[in-house]
Formats: C-alpha cells, structure tokens, sequence
C-alpha cells in the first residue's frame, strides 16, 4: 500500500480547511445516466456507505472549523477590550 493510500484512508485528528475542500471536491455527483438496467444491489450500497461516511467527515470538518472560527473571533474581541481597559486605567491614573 502507498503511502498515499494510507493517509486517505486515516482521518487525521486535526480538521483542516484544506482536508474540507479535498473531501468535497472528492464528493460523488449523481449524474444522469442512460441506461436503466441496475448495476448490482452490493456496489450500490458500498457507494452508499462510502458516500455517507464522506458526507459526515464533511459534516464534522464544518462544525470543528465552525467551533475553531468562533473561538478565535471570541478571543480576539476579548483582547481588543483588555487592550482598551489597560490603555484607560493608564490614563485615569
């Protein structure tokens, strides 16, 4: 097995925005299809398990950059007012 491979197959512990585009331009699209003859009940429900387990990768890839996103903006505004309170205390003084 290539290493390639290897690191498709094994969700790294740390959610990227870059794994997020990856895992969704990987996404199968349906597509119209010409024929109307079924392809077999085991490839069907392998796609199906496959596109699911992808699509809730996809799902907790949003919620953890949602969550990381948050969390900087929260600190970030925190900052802001401890560097306002600092500056003030210093001029009341």
């Amino acid at each position: 097995m290539s290493n390639a491979n290897r690191e498709d197959n094994v969700n790294p512990a740390i959610a990227t925005k870059a794994e997020l585009l990856q895992r969704l331009r990987e996404r199968t699209k349906p597509s119209a299809q010409a024929h109307l003859s079924p392809s077999g009940i085991n490839v069907q429900s392998v796609r199906k398990n496959s596109d699911e387990e992808i699509d809730r990768r996809i799902a907790l890839l949003r919620t953890s950059l949602s969550s990381a996103h948050d969390a900087v903006e929260v600190q970030h505004s925190f900052a802001r007012l401890n560097g306002f309170a600092v500056a003030r205390f210093s001029k009341e003084r």
